[in-house]
C-alpha cells in the first residue's frame, strides 16, 4: 500500500492506496447428488480513500470537521469446481465496484495530570454507497454454456458509525479502549469493542 500526507496549519488531506492478491477454498455440498464440489477462486482487491479535514483549536480541544471518498474494484478470475465429472461449474472472471462518500465530525480531547496523559476522541461519520453490484457471469455445467447478470443493491446503501477512544499514557506504559458502533437502515446494528495495552523501551 501507499500512504501520502499533507498538512498546512490546521488544514490535513490524507491518502492511502492498496492492492490485495487473495486467495480461497471454497466447498459447496450438493444434498441432492450427494456430491461436494471444490474450486480455488483467486482475484485481488483495490483501493483507493481520500480525506480532508479543518481543525478547530479549542483550548485543550480539537473539533475538526472531515469529508471523504472511498473506491474499491475487486475482481475474481475464471476458475472451475472439482468433484464429481458430471457436475462440473465452470466460471468466468467478474469484478465488482464501489464509490463512497464519507462525512463526519471529530472531537478531540487532551489533559495532562502530573504524569498522566488523557486523550479522548469522538468521531461520528455518514457514509453513502453509490454502486450497485453489477456483474456478468458466463458458467459452464454439464456441457452446458449459461451467461447471466448479477445486480445486487448496496447493503449498505445509508451507513452511520461512531466510535469513542479512549488512550491513557503514563511511565512507559500506556492503554487505549475503542468502541465502534455501525448502523444502516438495510441492516442491524452492529458493535465492536477493542483494547490495547502497550509497553515502551
Amino acid at each position: 500500500g501507499i500512504y501520502s500526507m499533507f498538512i498546512y496549519k490546521h488544514f490535513y488531506t490524507l491518502m492511502v492506496a492498496n492492492l490485495n492478491w487473495h486467495f480461497y477454498e471454497v466447498q459447496k455440498n450438493l444434498k441432492r447428488f450427494n456430491r461436494t464440489l471444490t474450486s480455488y477462486p483467486q482475484g485481488w482487491q483495490g483501493s483507493f480513500n481520500a480525506s480532508s479535514g479543518y481543525s478547530f483549536s479549542m483550548k485543550n480541544m480539537l473539533i475538526t470537521p472531515i469529508l471523504g471518498l472511498n473506491y474499491n474494484r475487486s475482481h475474481v478470475f475464471s476458475y472451475k469446481e472439482k468433484g464429481e465429472r458430471f457436475l462440473h461449474l465452470k466460471v468466468d472472471s467478474f469484478s465488482g465496484d464501489s464509490l463512497q462518500s464519507a462525512c463526519g465530525l471529530r472531537y478531540s480531547w487532551r489533559k495532562l495530570i502530573k504524569n498522566y496523559v488523557f486523550l479522548l476522541n469522538l468521531e461520528g461519520n455518514w457514509e453513502y454507497e453509490y454502486l450497485d453490484q453489477s456483474s456478468t457471469i458466463r458458467t459452464s455445467f454439464l456441457d452446458i454454456d449459461y451467461a447471466f447478470t448479477s445486480v445486487v443493491p448496496a447493503t449498505n446503501r445509508n451507513l452511520f458509525m461512531g466510535t469513542v477512544n479512549l488512550s491513557t499514557f503514563f511511565s512507559k506504559m500506556a492503554y487505549e479502549l475503542s468502541y465502534t458502533a455501525q448502523y444502516s437502515p438495510s441492516s442491524v446494528l452492529s458493535n465492536t469493542v477493542v483494547a490495547y495495552l502497550g509497553y515502551y523501551f
